[in-house]
């Protein structure tokens, strides 16, 4: 019979850096949680053979706080967690998976055929080494395909400008982008609020504390994973994980009230529209605007 994670609590809290103040209930949520997750990992996998303790360190260096599994691709998180770690099968099942995202991106783009060729085989290079830091970049918050076609535009945006053809080669969208995804009114809003969008996200990031906007560059901007962000902050990790679950939840409702008094969303479901777009980017948003806010 097979085990489930939940036969390892205590291995369990610690990965996630749960504290001894953590109650029965809550490290029993959290191992319901992480059951359903590996459960539907292994089954939409079934021929990876990837350690469910390497599976589960992954997922938690993923999440901001035992609860956040629920916000994560836990499938897509198998496979690339299986790549990176270099487990039989894995870049195959990639290539099978996702190598036709890589082609529907390179024929949106206007390079040359041998041009498309080199972009492909870069693509494929910096993702299916072993310990790619490029893969291990995908956090799982958004669709695995989005952020491979995401990933491939930028590669052949780079492409051509090193070949100095500085030809408009297509518009760069951001990693898990609504415009790459079918849907007409999240691309609608994208294309005319733009500003609008950019505006309130920058407001709201400008008028957070110093200390909570230093936290988020930690962490955004120098990429430092949450145990490293931890020791810097001279807190435990947990206590690290809710003081940047806080700062998501503050920026959402930020960003929320600055649209909801703008005139230009002029109803409900265009504001609730727009936090999805949101909500989508934060983590490709955060870096620009940290790196420009003071």
């Amino acid at each position: 019979m097979s085990q489930t994670v939940s036969d390892g609590r205590e291995q369990i809290a610690s990965t996630f850096g749960l504290d001894g103040q953590t109650d029965a209930a809550a490290l029993g949520r959290l191992v319901a949680q992480l059951d359903k997750a590996w459960a539907r990992a292994r089954e939409a996998w079934p021929k990876l053979q990837l350690d469910k303790s390497r599976y589960l360190a992954w997922l938690a260096a993923r999440t901001e706080a035992p609860d956040d599994v629920a916000n994560l691709d836990v499938v897509a998180l198998m496979l690339t967690c299986a790549v990176c770690e270099g487990c039989l099968g894995a870049v195959e099942a990639f290539h099978e998976a996702h190598g036709p995202d890589i082609d529907v991106a390179l024929a949106r783009t206007r390079l040359a055929h041998d041009a498309r060729d080199d972009a492909r085989q870069v693509v494929l290079a910096k993702l299916l080494v072993p310990g790619s830091e490029k893969l291990s970049a995908y956090g799982g918050r958004g669709s695995l395909s989005h952020w491979v076609r995401a990933v491939t535009v930028r590669q052949a945006i780079s492409l051509s400008r090193r070949r100095g053809t500085m030809e408009r080669v297509v518009a760069e969208p951001s990693a898990q982008d609504p415009d790459v995804a079918p849907d007409p009114e999240l691309a609608f809003l994208k294309a005319h609020y733009r500003e609008r969008f950019k505006a309130a996200f920058s407001e709201t990031v400008e008028a957070l504390p110093a200390p909570d906007r230093t936290l988020l560059r930690l962490r955004f901007v120098d990429g430092l994973t949450l145990d490293q962000v931890a020791r810097v902050r001279d807190v435990h990790r947990a206590t690290a994980a809710r003081h940047l679950a806080r700062l998501r939840k503050l920026l959402l409702a930020g960003v929320r009230e600055r649209l909801q008094a703008d005139a230009g969303l002029a109803n409900d479901r265009e504001v609730a529209s727009a936090l999805r777009l949101v909500e989508s980017n934060l983590e490709l948003s955060l870096p620009r605007i940290l790196r420009t806010s003071g």
